[in-house]
């Protein structure tokens, strides 16, 4: 699944790393994880022709930030974020994907308990 070339994606950009190290999880974070960290989500549709399943594979990829202490903090992670995914395309984890497009990002969940703030980012993935 392209879980995996999102994942290599991300992490093998300085810029993600410098910000959230290794805190990349597809789906779930662990408990009581560091911050700040990222999580993954996506799901798949294929795109159906008069023939039946066509190649093109569109991936809907999204994204959560969360950070302590400033949202400003998460705006800084979705810079890298966008500047790691939008627009790139090339072969990774056996995909090859043609475009990823950043359609939008949005404040999701301020948590003043534990001053911690959520960032939502989705991204379009085309593979060929």
């Amino acid at each position: 699944m392209i879980r995996e070339a999102v994942y290599t994606i991300l992490s093998g950009d300085s810029n993600v790393t410098n910000e959230v190290s290794t805190r990349i999880y597809p789906m779930n974070a662990p408990q009581n994880p560091t911050f700040p960290f990222v999580i993954f989500e996506i799901s798949q549709d294929p795109e159906y022709t008069k023939d039946g399943a066509a190649p093109v594979i569109y991936t809907d990829l999204d994204i959560y930030i969360y950070c302590k202490g400033s949202p400003r903090n998460n705006d800084t992670i979705a810079d890298v974020l966008k500047t790691a995914l939008d627009q790139y395309s090339g072969t990774v984890a056996g995909h090859e994907i043609d475009n990823i497009l950043w359609q939008d990002t949005r404040d999701t969940l301020w948590n003043p308990d534990q001053d911690e703030y959520q960032l939502g980012m989705s991204f379009r993935i085309r593979e060929k």
